[in-house]
């Protein structure tokens, strides 16, 4: 690859640090919307179990990005 392509070329791992952090903002800001009863419908149990689920699976994916960027 030359060094023009390489200029535009995306760093797949800023990207994926990136993508993880926006789906940790969104599960946390859902889990706050719901709790200050800011939806029209309140929270269901699945919803509350989907979006904690979905917090816990973006922050294990950023602990584990950002070890494996310290070996």
């Amino acid at each position: 690859m030359d060094e023009a392509a390489s200029d535009i070329e995306p760093d797949v791992y800023e990207l994926l640090v990136e993508a993880a952090t926006v789906r940790r903002r969104a599960a946390l800001s859902m889990l706050d919307a719901y709790a200050a009863n800011a939806l029209p419908n309140p929270a269901t149990p699945e919803d509350l179990a989907f979006w904690k689920q979905a917090l816990a699976d973006a922050e294990l994916e950023l602990a584990r990005l950002h070890s494996s960027n310290q070996d």
